[in-house]
């Protein structure tokens, strides 16, 4: 065996097992990337259920308030008008 042709033949193996290192590296980088978004995606989507549960309830209770107290501070209607 040439010991020259060995020597590339060797630093084309390393070059190959790096090359494959840095390819499973950057996989794995865009899979964690991948999996933090969705969890970001999911914690923003949690937040906005927790604030609609919040506000629907608040926004009957204003809405039926505020109903009732335009009743009892409206005039009587015309038919009632003249009694």
């Amino acid at each position: 065996m040439d010991p020259e042709w060995l020597g590339m033949w060797a630093n084309e193996m390393h070059a190959d097992y790096l090359a494959h290192d840095r390819l499973a590296e950057a996989r794995a980088h865009a899979a964690r990337q991948a999996i933090v978004t969705e969890v970001r995606r999911l914690q923003w989507l949690a937040l906005r259920v927790r604030l609609r549960r919040l506000i629907e309830p608040a926004a009957a209770r204003v809405t039926g308030w505020w109903a009732t107290a335009g009743r009892l501070t409206s005039r009587p209607s015309r038919r009632w008008s003249h009694r």
